[in-house]
């Protein structure tokens, strides 16, 4: 069974206990002015902090298996919501790659794929509610 995982009622509420004894902290972050979750994480040195994008985070530490993304590469949340870090929504991409990803092809590519469910006869009618 996985380890739950419960909050701890404290002033800043960054706290967890598991049903196994651990406790872990997390940080929410905040929303910055590009409307991207960031994050403020001290060097290694422990002397300075930096800020980070968390779906920059989510694909260094697992897309890139912990190695810091090369100059120029661009990580792409494929349904365009800059808050959604899923490791599911984002994929590492070249700054064309990520140029092309915008709602005019998401919602054509919506079209199409609804459009190969419906002449596959995946697709489900919707319900009539009146």
């Amino acid at each position: 069974m996985a380890e739950q995982w419960r909050p701890i009622n404290t002033h800043r509420g960054e706290y967890e206990i598991s049903d196994r004894g651990r406790l872990r902290r997390y940080i929410n972050g905040v929303i910055d002015m590009g409307g991207y979750r960031t994050f403020r994480l001290p060097k290694p040195d422990g002397k300075m902090a930096y800020s980070i994008r968390g779906h920059r985070l989510v694909a260094q530490y697992l897309l890139n298996e912990g190695k810091p993304l090369p100059p120029g590469i661009w990580v792409d949340h494929l349904n365009g919501d800059r808050q959604d870090n899923r490791i599911e929504n984002l994929r590492i991409v070249t700054g064309a790659m990520n140029a092309a990803n915008t709602v005019a092809v998401r919602e054509a590519l919506r079209t199409e794929i609804l459009q190969e469910l419906k002449e596959s006869g995946r697709l489900l009618p919707m319900a009539n509610v009146s």
